[in-house]
């Protein structure tokens, strides 16, 4: 497992604890960062790879202010994640 810097650890456990309420130590915190750095890297390859086409109109939804004003309500109206 790779060891962090300090800053990026400490940003880590800061942000675990705003978001979840929770206090992980430095270990956990790489633990949280590796993953998140590979899940990033596999994210990442499947874009590359991908053969759909980003003009789809998936894409041309989120082009439609209306229709991303009606996604971020929706959302909002849920409460927080």
């Amino acid at each position: 497992m790779f060891t962090y810097p300090e800053q990026l650890r400490n940003e880590c456990i800061a942000l675990f604890k705003e978001e979840c309420d929770v206090d992980i130590d430095h270990e956990t915190a790489d633990i949280y960062l590796d993953n998140f750095a590979d899940f990033y890297e596999a994210m990442e390859s499947i874009i590359k790879n991908s053969t759909t086409d980003f003009n789809s109109k998936d894409i041309r939804f989120f082009e439609q202010p209306d229709r991303v004003e009606q996604k971020t309500n929706t959302f909002k109206n849920r409460g927080s994640f």
